[in-house]
């Protein structure tokens, strides 16, 4: 029923770093409490599909796979089952000793791996947005990945107080031996008002570059002056309350809307297993203002991974009519993601969907 052969997978929702619009902040995801996926657990939920799994990416939707407890174990035990698999990580890089990161390098497959460090820019900028990282930390870790056979990777989110450093921060990738720059221009944003939003709106994704663009034509007739990314303190989140109301399983009554629903999970995999060792479609289903709004939501126990196999989840899935209900176009987060259209006449101001 779905693609097996790609998946995303959750190490940890343990993170050192408070990002100001990451969701651990934004709806007190630490008094969650801590959860680790477990290495045995999920060598034996894939075993019947191993053969099968081409590419596992370690990437959290809330927390950071560096600080797995047993990262090196979880790693291990993926290449163990399959060592043709493509293992990915993305880490900010922080807090990790020199030890660790040379014992990390020691299995590590050059022609398979790879690394992403996500530093949004330099030593002097890199705390604004990803507060409590820890500079001398991020540049030893890169210089050892650097210096290794294994392909990696720098990300680089433009911000308005670091725009200015993109070049020099491409040019010190290459000296430490990162193989590829990669500069990333976010839709985050949400308001012209927002104090990090970059100055030149050629620094911002050109999905929201036109409503960034009108709200900026309409904000400078009120007032000349006005200046990018300076004036408030940045995006006000929804609460869990407020997000029920605006997100019923209709997704705005936008169902009717829709062509169709093409589930990515069906045609291109990423597969996702949460922290808590959850089996969900995709990340985008256990983001944490979107647990609530899913058909599965009230249902996240049944998708423990525990003593359980890929072939049991699948059952599952078919048995409750997860797929039917995607077709019916009943299923807020599969009509927002993968509805043909549908992101192209979703309305970031209000909230609403609108026919282009």
């Amino acid at each position: 029923m779905l693609d097996y052969s790609k998946w995303h997978i959750e190490p940890t929702n343990r993170c050192t770093l408070k990002c100001s619009k990451c969701s651990r902040l934004a709806y007190d995801y630490n008094k969650l409490g801590y959860n680790d996926i477990d290495p045995d657990a999920l060598v034996h939920f894939w075993e019947p599909i191993a053969p099968d799994i081409q590419h596992v990416n370690l990437c959290g939707n809330h927390g950071d796979p560096l600080y797995h407890p047993e990262l090196i174990k979880l790693r291990n035990k993926i290449r163990e089952l399959n060592p043709a698999i493509h293992i990915s990580m993305t880490t900010n890089g922080s807090y990790r000793p020199k030890r660790w990161w040379e014992e990390f390098m020691e299995n590590i497959n050059p022609q398979q791996d790879s690394i992403t460090f996500s530093v949004d820019g330099l030593e002097d900028t890199n705390h604004f947005y990803r507060q409590n990282c820890d500079w001398p930390s991020i540049l030893q870790a890169m210089e050892i990945v650097g210096k290794s056979m294994v392909t990696s990777a720098w990300k680089f989110i433009i911000f308005n107080h670091n725009e200015h450093q993109v070049e020099e921060a491409e040019r010190l990738a290459k000296k430490l031996g990162i193989t590829r720059f990669r500069v990333v221009k976010s839709s985050i944003w949400h308001s012209i008002e927002d104090k990090d939003m970059p100055t030149d709106l050629n620094n911002i994704s050109e999905e929201i570059r036109p409503i960034m663009q009108k709200q900026l034509d309409e904000r400078l007739k009120a007032d000349p002056n006005f200046k990018l990314g300076k004036h408030n303190k940045g995006v006000t989140y929804h609460s869990p309350d407020t997000i029920t109301k605006q997100h019923p399983h209709t997704g705005f009554g936008i169902h009717n809307l829709l062509f169709e629903v093409q589930p990515k999970c069906v045609s291109h995999g990423n597969l996702y297993i949460s922290a808590d060792n959850v089996f969900t479609p995709c990340c985008w289903y256990d983001t944490a203002h979107n647990r609530i709004s899913t058909v599965l939501a009230d249902k996240r126990k049944e998708f423990s991974i525990y003593n359980k196999t890929y072939f049991d989840i699948e059952e599952h899935l078919e048995k409750i009519g997860w797929m039917d209900t995607i077709r019916a176009k009943n299923d807020y987060v599969c009509n927002k993601m993968c509805g043909q259209s549908l992101r192209q006449t979703y309305d970031y101001n209000d909230h609403s969907v609108k026919v282009l």
